[in-house]
């Protein structure tokens, strides 16, 4: 009895994890559809979201994968679920920063069609190592995390993990490359940057990765 209740949990979730990963790399290509022409990367700027939306699929995934919650299931139960849910979809997709070759577009859920900058318009750059802080953890940004901010309207945006155009130059790079390209841009235009290699021995990605980020974090 022991041994198949241990079983039907890693099914659930292993189902779980299945049906949300695959959620989320429905919701990624729906989203490219959407995304200006000669678009290089995005990053969605919103975590709560992400945290919500998570959540929530989580939750539903286990009511529908278990047996014994099956049986509880109403439609007050999933609209309660269904609604929230959709909302933190919309603000999850909608809150984007998006870097072309000739602009940045920055989206938000009150402006979906994105408001139009250009590199130039950058008040400032930000590079660093995260520390191991619970809030960090909280939003998935672990001790080592490489962040890079820039200022745009006295708003800050990170990129730390950049989804890439599979159809651009980076699509054959390493990981990461399009972010250095980014900043040799950025500081070729004199852009204020700020760094700091702190807790950079935290940082457990591959060396090249890491490398690259001490690179950037070198570039004056």
């Amino acid at each position: 009895i022991m041994l198949k209740k241990i079983a039907k949990g890693i099914i659930l979730i292993a189902g779980t994890t299945l049906l949300i990963l695959v959620f989320y790399i429905t919701l990624g290509k729906l989203m490219e559809l959407f995304m200006p022409d000669g678009w290089m990367f995005y990053e969605v700027y919103s975590r709560w979201s992400f945290i919500f939306v998570t959540a929530c699929l989580g939750e539903l995934a286990h009511i529908g994968l278990s047996e014994s919650h099956r049986k509880y299931i109403n439609h007050k139960i999933v609209w309660a679920f269904a609604l929230p849910l959709v909302l933190s979809i919309y603000i999850f997709a909608s809150s984007t920063i998006i870097v072309s070759e000739a602009n940045i577009i920055v989206r938000s859920p009150f402006n979906p069609v994105g408001k139009v900058y250009y590199y130039q318009n950058i008040e400032q750059v930000k590079a660093y190592f995260t520390d191991n802080s619970f809030m960090n953890n909280l939003l998935m940004k672990n001790g080592g995390t490489f962040i890079y901010e820039i200022k745009l309207d006295d708003k800050v945006y990170e990129f730390q993990t950049p989804t890439i155009n599979t159809e651009s130059k980076y699509a054959e790079a390493e990981t990461y490359a399009e972010l250095e390209d980014f900043d040799t841009q950025l500081v070729a235009l004199n852009i204020p940057k700020e760094t700091s290699i702190d807790h950079a021995e935290l940082n457990q990605l591959d060396p090249i990765y890491k490398n690259r980020f001490l690179r950037i974090l070198s570039n004056p």
